[in-house]
């Protein structure tokens, strides 16, 4: 098939960063400057669209052309772009995403990083960020933009940018294409993600302006009676807030974290400083960034688009959030929740502080709930039940855990019994074997140890004394499990020494292809780890170690890995891609997804259509490629979205 490459540069008084695309679009100042394109292996030309030039008939046609596959590194944002531009209907079906595909490769998102990780002889030019400030970002102090004829020599250099930017992609995508790993079922998926992005989540305003409102007075009556207690000019700085309490309590406070508070607390001398920590406390837990920050991108129509990003999990090719960053949103646990949320529309911070407490924590609770449906509709949400315990107990044939889901289902109460050998019966919600059982469940599936507890104990119910009895516990009572992770390491040590293919159960085999380590999902799909090799880890054993993105740094490494490890990730992008193929069910079914979240489905219907009921049947329906994995979903309807 013919391929027309493109990269363009646009302005808007918009910032691109803070808003994401569709409202960076909205703008009455957005326009496309540079239109820069290839058909082919043909060369690059670009359009000075800003002075005047047009884009050729050939290319107009082309983007419309069935036949044509379109290519850019960011398709979402070139695709969104020039909808509005040429007021024209773009297909997604027709357009191919570098990004996408180098991100299913575990190799960067970001063009410049991509183009260093692949060596390639041609890098993308760094010049072009500030060429960027200068013609596509208005002036801080006039709000104008700076007119291409003011600076004709960095012009010409924005145009060589553009024109370098479409090269370095197509030597990007010459070099992923050697390792295809986009399926049908992920490119009817990228179809639908940009559908989902593009549908947008309604917000409530009223309840997000005055969350904002309610902070700001509560912060500043709080700051008011610090100043009054402590006599200091800015209570709010921890400098000046660590003399005064070193002196009040006479000893030296070194730091003022949150997680230091409540040990001064407990050393307090005097009522005095205690109501000036709790107030330190109270305003630590603050949390109207995320409201903040849905006024910046919400869209003219009063619903947020953008959301999610494909492959935002490198590793394992999961969805990210973006923006307001949907998936890591607090849980609400405070109730009634209805009443809470209506005194915040209200604006009502006495009632809040009367009932529930102090406003800030309040608030951090109902940030979710700011979702809501359109009027007419409602929202209908189903969730996988425990999917990551179903999918590693179905590879590891771990049976009793296979009759507990295809049973009751409770797996926290029966992993307590198995550990502790107790009647299952005898174990309610809140007995101390089914607390000890969840922590161990959801800290040591993936090989880990007394540490992975102790971060899992985030409440710090667990005695030192019992964690490695406890680890001992649950890796008696899995020990198909605890070989699934032996057999997945031993598989990748000799993969990656001998360049043998390993096939594995339930469809995974392990290979070498052009110095890449694939793991080969049930689903068709595959994890690749870059560059593998053998080396000695601080256990002084021998692991693999590959070249990857360090997820907290993001600088590219080498880094190292063990079976319960790529256990996890197996499980991990197997559970992702059971997603996948529910939301292609739901999406067929003539459900409209407006988020996803981990394991969580979203959808927005009309009073009348669609239901709780089906929705979770669409989940819960046997998939071809997991026979024998049982499903199960559960879910709630709701005008705003909650954490039922």
């Amino acid at each position: 098939m013919e391929e027309l490459g493109i990269d363009i540069e646009t302005r808007s008084g918009a910032d691109l960063t803070k808003t994401g695309v569709y409202k960076y679009i909205e703008d009455s100042r957005f326009t496309v400057l540079l239109f820069a394109y290839h058909f082919g292996d043909g060369p690059v030309k670009c359009v000075d669209l800003a002075h005047g030039e047009v884009i050729p008939a050939e290319v107009m046609r082309a983007l419309t052309d069935k036949n044509i596959r379109k290519t850019a590194h960011n398709v979402q944002f070139e695709f969104n772009c020039l909808q509005k531009f040429l007021g024209i209907e773009l297909d997604i079906s027709q357009w191919d995403c570098t990004l996408i595909r180098s991100a299913s490769l575990s190799l960067p998102m970001a063009l410049h990083a991509v183009g260093s990780a692949l060596r390639l002889p041609e890098q993308k030019d760094f010049a072009g960020k500030a060429l960027i400030k200068l013609f596509c970002i208005p002036d801080k102090k006039t709000d104008e933009f700076n007119s291409p004829d003011a600076f004709p020599e960095q012009w010409n250099r924005f145009k060589s940018y553009c024109i370098k930017d479409v090269i370095v992609e197509h030597l990007v995508r010459s070099r992923v294409l050697k390792l295809e790993n986009i399926t049908p079922v992920e490119r009817a998926m990228y179809a639908l993600d940009q559908k989902i992005n593009s549908a947008g989540f309604a917000v409530d305003l009223d309840l997000i302006y005055n969350a904002i409102e309610l902070d700001t007075d509560y912060r500043d009556k709080r700051i008011a009676e610090a100043i009054a207690l402590t006599g200091l000019t800015k209570p709010t700085s921890v400098k000046q807030l660590r003399e005064w309490l070193s002196e009040e309590m006479d000893e030296d406070i070194p730091k003022l974290r949150k997680n230091d508070i409540p040990p001064l607390l407990k050393r307090s001398p005097s009522d005095i400083v205690t109501r000036v920590l709790q107030i330190r406390q109270e305003l630590s837990k603050t949390s109207v960034t995320k409201f903040k920050k849905m006024l910046q991108c919400v869209c003219r129509d009063g619903r947020i688009r953008g959301l999610l990003q494909m492959y935002g999990a490198q590793r394992t090719g999961r969805f990210a959030g973006r923006l307001v960053q949907a998936h890591n949103l607090p849980k609400n646990d405070v109730k009634p929740l209805d009443m809470a949320r209506q005194l915040a529309v209200n604006a009502d911070g006495e009632m809040i502080e009367l009932l529930f407490g102090p406003t800030p924590a309040i608030l951090s609770q109902l940030i979710r709930t700011a979702f809501v449906a359109a009027p007419g509709h409602r929202l209908i949400v189903s969730d996988f039940s425990a999917i990551e315990a179903r999918v590693i107990a179905w590879l590891a044939d771990e049976k009793w855990r296979l009759n507990v889901f295809r049973t009751h289902g409770k797996i926290y109460e029966a992993s307590a019994s198995q550990m502790f050998h107790v009647p299952l019966e005898s174990i309610g919600k809140d007995s101390p074997e089914r607390a000890r059982g969840k922590v161990a469940e959801l800290a040591l599936g993936f090989g880990g140890s007394v540490n992975a507890l102790i971060k899992m104990d985030t409440e710090g119910k667990l005695k030192r004394e019992e964690l490695q009895p406890l680890v001992d516990a649950w890796r008696a009572a899995n020990p198909a499990i605890v070989r699934l992770w032996r057999i997945v390491n031993d598989a990748a040590l000799h993969v990656v020494e001998t360049g043998e293919s390993v096939t594995l159960m339930k469809g995974i085999k392990m290979f070498m292809e052009r110095g890449v380590f694939f793991i080969h999902l049930p689903s068709g799909r595959k994890l690749t780890y870059l560059k593998p090799r053998l080396v000695i880890n601080r256990f002084d054993s021998i692991s693999v170690a590959y070249e990857g993105q360090n997820q907290t740094s993001g600088k590219w490494e080498l880094q190292e890995t063990y079976g319960g490890k790529l256990v996890e990730n197996i499980v991990q992008a197997i559970a992702r891609d059971l997603l996948v193929t529910a939301m292609l069910r739901t999406d067929a079914r003539g459900y409209k997804i407006v988020l996803h979240v981990h394991d969580e489905i979203v959808t927005e219907m009309l009073h009348g259509t669609g239901s709780v009921e089906e929705l979770n049947s669409i989940l819960s329906m046997p998939v071809e490629w997991a026979e024998g994995l049982p499903l199960k979903a559960a879910g709630f309807e709701s005008v705003y979205y909650k954490k039922d």
